[in-house]
């Protein structure tokens, strides 16, 4: 992996046309064969489902195909993501679109001892040389939310809250400004940058780990 792509996010901006996310999908749903897609998920990506098929529409910082080749990485060291299938590149509306097997889910919580494994499995098996070339690595102190001044800013200048939830607020921002040297200390490892129940699929043979576009590098303590 060159360091010419440690900085930004797969994903670095949500999707904001909504309709044309839905377009695009159609259209490679067409080419695919599926049928009607049903909106599973609306956030940074719009996602749909056809059948056992799933389709990831979004604005990607590099080619799809290097989130097909990212899974095979990861899939190699026994961490557990989505297969797939085929992938679009972005088209005249900056939309691509990744398709993958859908992950039946079972009846089971999430078992997050099982997904610590899975975590420690990540950062043990696989380094920044593992990460296929053209696959985008952020760094956490980069990201806009980690720019605690400029958010506090934006906030007071807005007027929506009052003093003592303000007071609540910096203080909680002042102690995240504080992580921004720890992130930093070595050793370094790779992260998933946003594992949360939604990103969590209890799969029958255990979890299973979606959405990699803040894939990071951070400190291991």
């Amino acid at each position: 992996m060159s360091d010419q792509h440690v900085g930004a996010p797969f994903v670095a901006r949500p999707v904001t046309d909504r309709v044309a996310a839905r377009h695009r999908a159609n259209e490679c749903a067409r080419t695919l064969g599926l049928g009607e897609l049903e909106v599973i998920r609306e956030s940074m990506c719009s996602t749909f489902r056809s059948g056992d098929v799933v389709l990831r529409v979004g604005h990607f910082t590099s080619s799809p195909t290097t989130a097909a080749a990212l899974a095979d990485m990861l899939r190699s060291n026994e961490i557990a993501v989505p297969q797939v299938i085929a992938t679009f590149e972005c088209d005249d509306s900056d939309l691509g679109v990744i398709a993958y097997d859908n992950i039946p889910e079972s009846t089971r919580d999430i078992d997050w001892s099982e997904v610590g494994q899975v975590v420690r499995r990540l950062h043990t098996n696989v380094s920044v040389e593992s990460v296929p070339d053209g696959y985008p690595v952020a760094r956490p102190t980069g990201l806009p939310w980690w720019n605690f001044p400029e958010m506090m800013s934006r906030i007071e200048e807005s007027g929506i809250l009052d003093a003592a939830a303000l007071a609540v607020l910096r203080s909680v921002a002042d102690a995240g400004e504080r992580w921004t040297d720890t992130v930093s200390t070595t050793p370094m490892v790779i992260a998933h940058g946003d594992v949360h129940p939604g990103n969590v699929i209890m799969g029958p043979d255990g979890p299973v780990l979606i959405d990699w576009d803040l894939l990071s590098i951070g400190s291991s303590i």
